[in-house]
C-alpha cells in the first residue's frame, strides 16, 4: 500500500492506517464509503482449513490481510496458503519485517497491478489460540483511497467450545442423577408409606372383628 511491492505495514491499527495515508498515490485517508465485505467458509476452526474471501466492487492495487485475537497484535495467528496464480500478486510478509508477527502470518500484495474482486485466500490455523478475527486493508488507489476491514464475527476456537460443552454435559448428567435419587427416595418412601397403611387396616378390621363378636 505505501509501496507498490508491498504494504509497507504488518497490521490494520490505527497507526499503520495513519502512515498508509501519508503515502501520496495512495489517497489522503480511510475511505468508508469503499464498499468491501469479508466472509469466512466456517464460524469455527480446529485442525481443518478456512477460506477468507473479500468481495467488493471494481478493482483495488494493494491489500494487507492477517488473522489475531486483537487489530493491534503483535503476533498473528496461523499461516496461509498462496496458489501458484495468487503467488504472482500476493506474498507471505515474512520479508517486509513482518516475520516477528509470525512466519507466513501476514500476506500482502507483491504487484500494483489492479487485481479484481473476489479473492479468496486459504488460512492453516494453529489450534487452541482462542478466538481468532481477520483484518484487512484495501487499497482502491488514486484518491480514491483505501479502507480497513474485519470479519463481523470472531471465529470460535472450537477446543474451547468443546470443552465447556463437555462441562455441561458433566453438570447435566450429575444433575440428572440427583434426581434420579431423588425419585428413587420418593419410590421408597411411597411403598413405607403403603407398607403402614396395610398395618393400620389390618389392625381396624381386627378391631371391628372383635367388636362384632362382643356383640354378638
Amino acid at each position: 500500500m505505501a509501496y507498490p511491492t508491498y504494504p509497507g505495514v504488518c497490521d490494520a491499527s490505527q497507526r499503520s492506517l495513519t502512515k498508509i495515508a501519508t503515502a501520496s498515490n495512495m489517497g489522503p485517508n480511510v475511505n468508508t464509503t469503499l464498499d468491501y465485505v469479508m466472509a469466512s467458509s466456517a464460524a469455527e476452526y480446529g485442525n481443518t482449513s478456512i477460506t477468507i474471501t473479500i468481495m467488493g466492487d471494481g478493482v483495488f492495487h494493494g491489500m494487507l490481510i492477517y488473522a489475531a485475537n486483537a487489530v493491534n497484535s503483535t503476533s498473528h495467528l496461523g499461516t496461509w496458503s498462496l496458489t501458484f496464480n495468487q503467488s504472482q500478486l500476493f506474498q507471505t510478509m515474512d520479508k517486509h519485517n513482518c516475520s516477528s508477527f509470525g512466519y507466513g502470518s501476514t500476506i500482502g500484495h507483491s504487484s500494483a497491478i489492479p487485481k479484481a474482486f473476489p479473492v479468496t485466500f486459504t488460512w492453516n490455523p494453529t489450534p487452541g489460540k482462542g478466538n481468532v478475527n481477520f483484518w484487512a486493508v484495501i487499497v482502491r488507489g488514486g484518491r480514491t483511497g483505501f479502507r480497513s476491514i474485519k470479519l463481523q464475527n470472531p471465529i470460535l476456537d472450537s477446543s474451547t467450545l468443546y470443552t465447556n460443552n463437555s462441562a455441561s454435559t458433566v453438570v447435566e448428567s450429575n444433575s440428572r442423577g440427583g434426581a434420579t435419587g431423588s425419585a428413587t427416595g420418593n419410590t421408597t418412601m411411597s411403598t413405607s408409606e403403603a407398607y403402614l397403611g396395610r398395618e393400620t387396616m389390618g389392625v381396624i378390621f381386627v378391631a371391628v372383628l372383635f367388636g362384632i363378636v362382643g356383640f354378638m
